[in-house]
């Protein structure tokens, strides 16, 4: 039963995802990108996905409002991004896996999606200055620190990239904390990616938590202290939402 449900709901999602995404292809091919249109829509596309997914979300605290900033999150399941993104407005950075991924894809770089390489020394540069690029126009931006989904319940390492980029770009760091009621729901190293979507999709209903902290000012050579802090803080909030 769990298996039908989730591939019924993967048709749907997927349908969802050309109806939402179709006329941004268009849009984009004939060079008229409004990326406040496109932002609209993917928030659209990711609530709608949550719906599809029979998602309850629970949103505790409100997304930054005074310009842009960078999202940062741990990361627990390729459901994160829907959650967020459906709740913040903000540019994603995906792993370049992703990018490989028949129509979504596509679907994501209709809607401004970052892939980054994070193997290739060029592929990381070429994203930090589109991030960097992309604040100072005034557009935030959402990264997972950690660099991958893990099934520890606390955060693995963070990466020092996105804090770099808040320091440069003088914008806030705004830490989101995901949590699942279930473990099993995490996305590990050697699970692959049907598995885990089965685990998830296939239950009648999934809750998920996600929680917004207060912006954190980067200050010059501060961003080694500042992700100490980001990720203390995460850590004490998914602490909280598993007892």
């Amino acid at each position: 039963m769990k298996t039908l449900r989730a591939v019924w709901r993967l048709v749907a999602f997927l349908s969802a995802l050309v109806w939402y995404a179709a006329p941004l292809w268009v849009r984009g091919w004939l060079g008229e990108i409004d990326w406040d249109h496109h932002q609209r829509t993917k928030q659209r596309f990711c609530r709608k996905a949550l719906q599809i997914l029979g998602v309850d979300l629970l949103v505790e605290g409100q997304p930054y409002a005074e310009g842009s900033c960078v999202y940062t999150s741990n990361h627990r399941s390729w459901l994160d991004p829907f959650a967020e993104l459906a709740t913040v407005w903000a540019w994603p950075v995906a792993k370049a896996e992703v990018g490989s991924l028949p129509i979504v894809a596509e679907g994501a770089r209709a809607t401004g999606i970052l892939f980054v390489d994070r193997a290739d020394k060029s592929s990381r540069r070429a994203v930090l200055e589109a991030m960097i690029e992309a604040l100072r126009e005034g557009f935030s931006v959402l990264i997972y620190p950690e660099g991958t989904t893990s099934t520890e319940q606390g955060t693995i390492a963070y990466r020092r990239g996105a804090f770099a980029v808040a320091e440069e770009s003088g914008r806030p760091v705004v830490p989101l904390a995901v949590v699942y009621p279930d473990p099993s729901y995490h996305w590990g190293e050697g699970e692959s990616l049907w598995a885990n979507y089965v685990q998830v999709a296939g239950e009648r209903r999934t809750r998920l938590r996600l929680i917004i902290g207060e912006p954190v000012k980067v200050g010059a050579a501060a961003s080694e202290r500042v992700m100490g802090q980001v990720r203390a803080w995460t850590d004490a909030r998914i602490a909280e939402g598993m007892t």
